[in-house]
């Protein structure tokens, strides 16, 4: 009973942690990506190249935690669905906005397919970044892999 209490607290813990790890309050976007990059890297056997410039500040929190969200769910699908070898992560910002560049080199696939099989992630990713303001772009192609974009405002329009 106890072993089984101590590898609940586990599970516990690391859902916590993934749903807001405190990386991302403390040590901002860029910390909590190459974090998250790095154990994905690390629990599937998948390669994944970042690039971010270390002097991206000042990232508003909900905007950082709209963008993590998104590279854990876009991950995920790449673990899950893409057969990939390597990803690229890509943090870009500037006065006016940020974006979020996640490509792989997995198999692809076709939108339409995915949007009917009835899964929320793609819709989801889609409204949470559109709530801020924002836009997500995908662009998949059979055997060439996919390549997702959010892009969101620093600076809202009252």
């Amino acid at each position: 009973m106890q072993q089984r209490t101590v590898a609940l607290a586990d599970v516990i813990r690391n859902l916590s942690h993934q749903l807001h790890p405190g990386v991302l309050q403390h040590g901002g976007l860029v910390a909590a990506l190459k974090g998250h990059c790095n154990e994905f890297s690390r629990q599937h056997g998948i390669e994944v190249r970042l690039s971010m410039p270390e002097d991206i500040n000042g990232v508003p929190s909900d905007i950082a935690l709209c963008l993590y969200r998104v590279a854990q769910e876009a991950l995920q699908n790449i673990a899950q669905h893409s057969r990939a070898h390597e990803v690229k992560v890509t943090l870009k910002s500037s006065a006016d906005e940020i974006e979020l560049a996640i490509a792989d080199d997995g198999k692809g696939f076709l939108f339409d397919n995915a949007r009917s099989a009835g899964g929320l992630g793609l819709i989801s990713l889609d409204e949470r970044v559109r709530l801020l303001g924002g836009g997500l772009e995908i662009n998949s192609e059979l055997q060439h892999g996919t390549e997702l974009r959010a892009l969101v405002p620093l600076r809202r329009n009252p």
